[in-house]
């Protein structure tokens, strides 16, 4: 596997897909989409109301004009939480082969963000792992605030545990998968199997720059660094958590910050991939150590060159779209 990711960096001109969190300069497709998202002229997203900043978020989503033409359609789960609907993408010429099932949760904080933000990564992702990717709608705050999310994420990977067979899908290998927050609903809904007697469902968990928390609740030099300016400031993160979180809720809580469990064991084996200027990459390095210690098979890369959300970014960053290809090589390297 190492001499494999040395080799794609070798070659991931534009990006540089990598094991380490070692920083290499912004590219300038990606410092381009930075002007773009902080236009001077625009208000902050948390400055916005939430139907004004969920349409911003829209807007930031940057899909590939010709995306691989998968198979897709939609389906509505019917779970003990209500129906939740989703988006099946089948690669193209699958025929009537079973192949592995792969439940996806998009990015967007849990207040932004939809299937159509993330249609291309699944399109992309789908075709090139030879995996059925399954992207679920679930529900968003503040309409919907912690835990309804969680709970969903969880009913849906029952239901598609359950239904397999009806997706042509392996119910032996199924993965989870997510980017930012979606990324923590891919690794909490695996917490819940394991405390509800499903930990067996969940063969590996696919997480991208998943917004876990850190160790320290004391901003370090890096997160200081990349506070501003970037995807992720300060203010937009609280803005996020205003609107998901009730006055009640601890963000001590591992169903909110997953960094903050105590004990990963029986944990799925674990890929995670970072972005070079994500404030949240320590966190991310740190998750997949603690899955480590406890004798999960953990793996960490990073797309060096490039920025949080970079899923989104496919149709406008070439090395985000080569990281989102050799996230998929590892995806069908561990399933298929």
């Amino acid at each position: 596997m190492e001499q494999q990711l040395k080799s794609m960096a070798s070659v991931s001109k534009p990006g540089i897909f990598q094991k380490s969190m070692e920083r290499q300069p912004l590219d300038s497709e990606s410092a381009e989409l930075l002007r773009e998202i902080h236009d001077p002229t625009l208000p902050h997203l948390a400055d916005m109301t939430v139907v004004e900043a969920r349409r911003r978020f829209a807007s930031w989503s940057k899909p590939l004009l010709d995306p691989p033409a998968a198979a897709v359609s939609g389906v509505a789960m019917e779970t003990n939480k209500g129906s939740i609907n989703a988006r099946i993408y089948k690669p193209v010429d699958h025929g009537d082969q079973t192949l592995p099932l792969v439940i996806f949760f998009h990015a967007g904080g849990l207040v932004m963000g939809s299937l159509a933000t993330h249609d291309s990564c699944c399109r992309l992702m789908a075709n090139r792992s030879g995996c059925i990717f399954l992207s679920v709608d679930y529900s968003l705050a503040p309409e919907y605030k912690f835990p309804t999310a969680v709970e969903e994420a969880y009913e849906a990977v029952c239901w598609a545990s359950t239904h397999a067979s009806d997706l042509s899908a392996d119910p032996a290998r199924i993965a989870v998968a997510g980017d930012s927050s979606g990324g923590v609903l891919a690794t909490v809904a695996c917490m819940l199997l394991r405390e509800r007697g499903g930990a067996h469902i969940v063969k590996y968990q696919f997480l991208w720059y998943p917004s876990v928390g850190n160790v320290s609740d004391e901003p370090t030099a890096l997160m200081k660094q990349l506070s501003s300016g970037y995807i992720l400031d300060v203010k937009f993160k609280q803005w996020l958590l205003r609107h998901y979180l009730s006055a009640s809720d601890s963000l001590a809580n591992p169903l909110i910050q997953p960094i903050k469990c105590q004990d990963f064991t029986g944990m799925p084996p674990i890929l995670v991939v970072s972005a070079g200027y994500d404030p949240g990459t320590e966190g991310h390095e740190a998750y997949c150590k603690m899955h480590a210690a406890a004798n999960v098979d953990a793996e960490f890369c990073c797309a060096a060159t490039t920025i949080h959300a970079f899923l989104m970014f496919l149709g406008k960053i070439p090395s985000a779209k080569h990281a989102a290809e050799m996230s998929a090589d590892l995806i069908r390297e561990k399933l298929c």
